[in-house]
């Protein structure tokens, strides 16, 4: 799995709207459970906020995804 999910999740987000979580399950061939527990995780380290069954990126997560590539 790796940080390649984790790049996938932040870059559906990265246009700052809120998203169902079902939208971005769809998108991503991974496990419905896995991904709840990642999103959990996310929003732990304050990539991502959560309200309700949305989901929104956060400054954080758009640093994430600014990060240069090695």
């Amino acid at each position: 799995m790796g940080m390649d999910i984790i790049d996938k999740i932040l870059e559906q987000l990265e246009n700052g709207d809120w998203h169902k979580i079902d939208e971005i399950s769809k998108n991503i061939s991974l496990d419905p459970n896995r991904l709840l527990k990642l999103i959990e995780i996310l929003a732990e380290i304050g990539f991502i906020k959560l309200r309700g069954d949305e989901i929104a990126i956060t400054p954080m997560g758009i640093d994430y995804l600014s990060l240069p590539e090695e």
